[in-house]
């Protein structure tokens, strides 16, 4: 292994996103490159997590006496170790927001860390307690029994639903209709958007997607606890039946497992529209860029932080490491970067609609009307966009299940629309092949992931048949 960091001692600041566990990793690699890590004489650079705020780290302790290391984030250190050769600092400062005019511009320069730029109303964190811990009580023993009878009324209700069950209301169905709200796209709307305080159900929505953006940002940095929180939280608050309003909603009983620190940050968007800790990351160049290569299908987290470290940070850098000969795409991901642009927009509700259509004609025409075809995802919450188009589809009556299999539906409907050149590519991880040519057992479901045209632009498809609740 080349040794690039003779001579570099790091300090590595245990604070935020700076674990115990990762800076055994960071100051074992340091080693084997021939660095060292310190934290007082000969030290070189000062390592932060970029998330770090001037005032925590200043409540934690006086580092002015290393005022002449150097000051980066602890992406440096990471795009270091992936590279095997010492990057640039001025490429990794810490903070990564502009310093304040008083501040010096060179990043030999200890921050000035009297001007915390964090509101007076936000309170100093403790680095020991979790970002969004979600605390472990459980609900009243009363509240906790799921109900799993249905009454008289809610039956005649659900009795248009029970169609496709030919009527008949077996204990297994009854108990899956019981459970019908146990999903997000089972659940009514908060509002009806008809109503002049429909404007007040976006709330929600923005907490959502808040918690969501902190919950990406910490799986990208590994942090497998405060993500798990996050999304809890995010899930949590995409269920509730009302919606938060003021601070006087977060003693209702569904809110009751939150944590301090996630209860803090509600209410700092309750009186200023927005979470600060979001708004910081937002200016992290390392999230952004990872975001950015996630975007490519076929590319996962994993794949991200190998491609960050050869330095993409971007889809064009990808093209030009790939034109190189640097990068080495499979068939998914080569679809993915040919139709970056088309596969980023979101999909109008209306188009999505067509899209139906078109598969509800293939489906007619090769069944009649034995099939049924039904939207799901964001469009069948309601969405005015989606990511892509998720198609359920089973037969519509039970008796015509066992004459054919959810494998042969499925590819007398994708052939159909590929000879119609509605769909244009085919995705990995489809399972709608015959199963007994490879002496495998017949799957209970049958999938298809691809894309189609629209017109002149390529979306994102996903086909799924599944036999009636039994």
């Amino acid at each position: 292994m080349e040794q690039w960091a003779t001579g570099v001692q790091v300090f590595l600041v245990p604070l935020a996103s700076a674990t115990a566990s990762r800076r055994a990793v960071w100051a074992q690699r340091l080693r084997s490159a021939g660095g060292a890590t310190a934290d007082g004489d000969g030290v070189t650079h000062v390592a932060l997590a970029p998330e770090l705020s001037r005032g925590r780290l200043e409540a934690w302790k006086d580092l002015s006496s290393l005022k002449e290391a150097f000051w980066v984030s602890t992406d440096w250190l990471i795009s270091c170790l992936s590279q095997q050769r010492r990057v640039p600092e001025a490429q990794f400062p810490w903070p990564p927001d502009p310093a304040p005019k008083s501040a010096s511009p060179s990043p030999r320069k200890v921050p000035a860390l009297e001007a915390s730029p964090l509101p007076s109303k936000r309170k100093v964190e403790d680095p020991s307690e979790s970002e969004a811990q979600v605390s472990p009580v459980s609900p009243p023993s009363s509240k906790r029994t799921r109900r799993s009878e249905l009454s008289e009324s809610e039956v005649e209700e659900l009795r248009p639903r029970m169609a496709a069950f030919n009527g008949q209301l077996t204990p297994q169905r009854k108990q899956l209709l019981g459970r019908r709200e146990k999903f997000a796209c089972q659940r009514a709307p908060l509002l009806d958007p008809a109503t002049p305080s429909a404007a007040s159900g976006q709330r929600n929505g923005a907490l959502v997607a808040l918690f969501g953006q902190l919950q990406k940002h910490y799986e990208a940095l590994g942090d497998s606890w405060r993500e798990r929180s996050y999304r809890t939280t995010a899930s949590l608050l995409r269920s509730l039946p009302f919606e938060v309003a003021s601070v006087a909603d977060l003693q209702q009983p569904q809110l009751r497992r939150l944590g301090k620190k996630t209860r803090e940050k509600l209410v700092e968007f309750l009186e200023t529209g927005t979470i600060g800790r979001v708004e910081g990351l937002q200016e992290d160049e390392s999230t952004k860029a990872l975001n950015e290569l996630q975007g490519i299908w076929g590319v996962g987290l994993t794949t991200a932080r190998r491609w960050y470290g050869l330095g993409c940070r971007s889809v064009e850098d990808v093209r030009e490491h790939m034109a190189a000969g640097g990068l080495k795409l499979n068939s998914d991901q080569l679809i993915g970067l040919e139709l970056y642009d088309d596969l980023a927009q979101r999909i109008p509700r209306q188009e999505v609609a067509s899209i139906v259509e078109r598969v509800e004609a293939a489906a007619q025409q090769r069944f009649g009307l034995r099939l049924r075809v039904e939207a799901c995802g964001s469009y069948r919450r309601g969405r005015d966009t989606c990511g892509d188009v998720d198609l359920l589809l089973c037969c519509r009556w039970a008796e015509d299940e066992g004459r054919l299999s959810c494998q042969e539906i499925l590819q007398a409907i994708v052939a159909e629309l590929t000879a119609q050149k509605f769909l244009t590519h085919d995705l990995k991880g489809s399972r709608y092949e015959d199963p007994f040519a490879r002496g495998e057992a017949s799957p209970r479901s049958a999938c298809y992931f691809g894309v189609c045209k629209v017109g002149q632009c390529h979306r994102r498809i996903d086909l799924k048949v599944h036999p009636l609740v039994e």
